[in-house]
């Protein structure tokens, strides 16, 4: 029987797949990596993948705004290094602040 995809499970591949590759990612969801490789086309090809990239992103900006609201700069630098919506170069085109401006 097949396994039904999730909300949860899609956000998970959308966050993790391009680092981690089909086979992490199969162990992971229990699937098997040709199962993968479908789901992330099926993803990809209904534009699904980038509204779950974009709502990744949103969450990534909402936290780092929250933290930066409280002064707490190592919590900034932790979601900036750690979080999966974090962009790879951060620029003021992200909403990014210094890590100084925090404190």
């Amino acid at each position: 029987m097949n396994k039904i995809w999730t909300y949860e499970s899609d956000l998970h591949l959308v966050c993790y797949f391009e680092t981690s590759g089909e086979d992490a990612m199969a162990r992971y969801l229990g699937r098997t990596p040709d199962a993968i490789l479908r789901r992330v086309n099926r993803l990809k090809g209904t534009c699904a993948w980038f509204e779950l990239k974009r709502l990744i992103a949103s969450e990534w900006g909402y936290r780092r705004n929250y933290h930066i609201a409280l002064g707490q700069s190592a919590q900034v630098e932790r979601i900036d290094t750690l979080h999966p919506g974090a962009p790879d170069i951060l620029t003021e085109e992200h909403g990014y602040f210094p890590v100084e401006a925090v404190q």
